[in-house]
């Protein structure tokens, strides 16, 4: 077997972090995807083959924008391997090992992940491995779900039993136990809550060294609350940690959408500013909650437990044997004419089409598909068309948005630039931000005339002639010693009124942005000596 081929795919290197995943592309339909291999042993038979090549269909058919979409997989020789979308980004473990993050962006993480887990939930799956690796944060600063498995732990012919880790046992729930026969909603919710304890404090709520100390300390430790460790942690969020992480299952959290629910009570609670000690009297209710009974029973009460858990082991319909039998005649007999349809590679103006119904839509990760599927396929297969140029100029515009997205989640987390050319963009940006559009538009036609021609920079070369445009299209565009004396003098305002941080922040904002510049000197003094409590120079 040719080692840079597997199936339809040619392999082209090992995804970082990832022991058998690899960047791949599918060489008839030229697309690009993370493709996950597996060494089978040797005999597998056909009905082992069969619940493999079902386990791809059932995850071909989960469609969620948080979890990264899966399109499909088969045997080859002795792999089997699953194809999957590649997510751009980084990892949530990435961003833990740089520090823990403020509630409020755990608590919108906890949310779409929580968000993707209920429609997963709702078709049988189960991730059963939610760890910081297997969480992306992509250009929208938002989580995907990746590398989503059916019966990960239990029962299938490629999967490993047993956790070979100790970072993929750092979320197993304490029910866990190789070689169990029974996946719930609970195993997902408990590593979520341990998820969201990382994420706040940046450690594990039960730590070992091991894989078998790991699994001993879910068994046996009691983690502390949130709120012991993290200062400004809501009650009600310390709470909502402290349920997902019970040892005993009827206990923890019922199901993925209370959860949803519980997060977003808890940032209403702390939107409408309810004292500590009111939290720590209330507690979360059925009444407190306003939700009808039958919806507070399914939200916090454990009441049907044991009967939802033997519903959740019946296979749904579509996957029950004797419909699946009676369907197989039907797609026998059409399956030639649907392969043929299938098959058939879009035209340019189809493809053009499919990526502005892509760009249309209100999906944040539409703009990306739309390159991805659509739009750079167009200029690889039709580089003549006369939809090539609109194609690069849309192209250029999905490029700038997640650059600039990713720019402002740089700037909002407090994360260094990578590049010279990120940095340069970053103080246009402040400049632009605190109001000073000259220097602004000096900064950004600098990174033009410094870039030009730069392949590399292209993105951010488009990204400032982008805000030129936008600059000198506004007019009410002011003199820069005007407006720099305009702002002194709202912080002496703020001085006055009492407001000292907020007139500390202009003074500052000023001093950074302007030390060094010859012509501003004077204004840099003046903020200086304010910083310093000092009187005006004359």
């Amino acid at each position: 077997m040719d080692p840079s081929r597997i199936g339809p795919f040619a392999l082209e290197e090992r995804l970082p972090g990832a022991e058998s995943t690899f960047r791949a592309v599918h060489v008839a339909k030229r697309k690009t995807v993370a493709l996950k291999v597996f060494p089978l042993a040797l005999g597998v038979n056909p009905a082992a083959a069969a619940e493999y090549i079902d386990e791809c269909e059932r995850l071909n058919r989960l469609r969620h924008p948080r979890i990264a979409r899966s399109f499909g997989g088969g045997i080859v020789d002795q792999f089997a391997y699953l194809a999957s979308e590649i997510v751009t980004g980084e990892s949530l473990a990435e961003s833990l090992r740089q520090g823990s993050l403020p509630w409020q962006t755990a608590v919108t993480y906890a949310k779409e992940i929580a968000s993707a887990l209920v429609v997963a939930h709702e078709q049988g799956i189960f991730h059963e491995l939610l760890i910081p690796e297997k969480i992306m944060i992509d250009e929208h600063g938002l989580p995907r779900i990746l590398d989503f498995r059916i019966q990960r732990h239990l029962g299938s012919t490629f999967v490993t039993r047993k956790p070979r880790t100790a970072e993929s046992a750092s979320g197993l729930a304490p029910e866990f136990s190789p070689g169990s026969t029974l996946a719930t909603p609970k195993v997902d919710l408990y590593a979520l809550g341990v998820l969201m304890f990382r994420m706040l404090t940046s450690h594990l709520p039960c730590p070992g060294r091991s894989v078998e100390e790991l699994l001993e300390a879910h068994r046996q430790q009691n983690p502390p609350r949130v709120a012991t460790l993290v200062f400004d942690c809501p009650i009600w969020l310390d709470a909502v940690i402290a349920q997902l992480l019970q040892k005993n299952p009827l206990t923890r959290t019922h199901s993925a959408a209370a959860l949803v629910m519980a997060l977003e009570e808890t940032e209403r609670r702390v939107a409408e500013g309810i004292s500590v000690t009111e939290q720590m009297t209330r507690g979360i209710s059925a009444v407190r909650l306003q939700a009808q009974r039958s919806d507070a029973q399914r939200l916090l009460g454990h009441v049907a437990e044991e009967r939802d858990l033997e519903e959740e082991k019946k296979p749904p319909l579509l996957e029950r044997a004797w419909f699946l039998a009676t369907c197989l005649a039907v797609v026998l007999c059409v399956g030639s004419v649907g392969i043929y349809f299938a098959a058939r590679p879009l035209n340019a103006d189809q493809m053009m089409d499919r990526a502005a119904q892509l760009l249309a839509s209100e999906d944040r990760d539409s703009g990306q598909r739309a390159k991805t599927d659509y739009l750079l396929p167009l200029l690889e297969r039709y580089p003549d068309s006369h939809h090539a140029a609109a194609a690069r100029q849309q192209i250029d515009k999905i490029d700038m948005d997640l650059a600039e997205n990713r720019l402002r989640l740089k700037i909002k987390f407090g994360r260094e630039p990578q590049t010279e050319v990120e940095r340069l963009y970053i103080d246009a940006w402040n400049c632009e931000q605190f109001g000073d559009r000259i220097t602004a538009l000096e900064k950004y036609q600098g990174i033009v005339d410094l870039m030009e021609g730069d392949s590399d920079a292209r993105v951010y070369f488009n990204l400032a002639r982008r805000q030129i445009a936008r600059i000198e299209s506004d007019e009410s565009t002011i003199d820069r010693s005007a407006f720099l004396q305009s702002r002194l003098q709202t912080a002496d305002e703020l001085m006055e009124q009492g407001s000292t941080l907020e007139a500390r922040k202009i003074w500052s904002s000023i001093v950074k942005l302007y030390k060094g510049n010859q012509e501003m000197e004077r204004f840099v003094e003046i903020a200086q000596d304010r910083l310093a409590g000092k009187k005006d120079r004359s």
